[in-house]
């Protein structure tokens, strides 16, 4: 029993790193999920102003038909992401205006960015590649 002593005294040390280094990796991923969740609830947000904002008004009173402005989309989406508070490095969003399966227009917004690792840093990672897509459905209400 004598010839084991002081075994402790080498795991210690190695248990510890493994806990740190659990811990890096769990921060790290934590913060691409907070930076994912943010570019989720900009698209979301972005599509929503869009659908709301880029009505095409005179359209709807002339025809009475519902319509959406390209421009006015387009100018509601860059407002409503100029706001957020998105990652450094967003790309500016991709918009689309369609149709869906029921027949009602919608607007889809995409935004790719990438999020920054905090102790990937030593490592020299250069972060990880994120994308969100937001979409929102002009119904007719009446």
């Amino acid at each position: 029993m004598s010839h084991q002593r002081g075994s402790v005294l080498f795991l210690y040390p190695v248990g510890l790193l493994i806990v740190l280094l659990l811990g890096a990796i769990a921060v790290d991923l934590g913060n691409v999920w907070l930076q994912q969740r943010r570019l989720v609830d900009a698209t979301d947000s972005a599509a929503n102003d869009a659908v709301t904002y880029g009505l095409d008004q005179d359209r709807l009173r002339r025809d009475g038909e519902l319509a959406l402005d390209p421009a006015r989309v387009r100018e509601a989406v860059l407002s409503s992401v100029a706001g957020q508070d998105l990652p450094d490095g967003a790309g500016l969003p991709a918009v689309s205006v369609g149709t869906n399966a029921d027949g009602n227009l919608t607007v889809t917004v995409t935004i790719e960015s990438r999020a920054e690792l905090i102790f990937g840093r030593i490592a020299r990672s250069r972060g990880i590649a994120i994308e969100a897509t937001g979409t929102a459905e002009l119904v007719d209400g009446s």
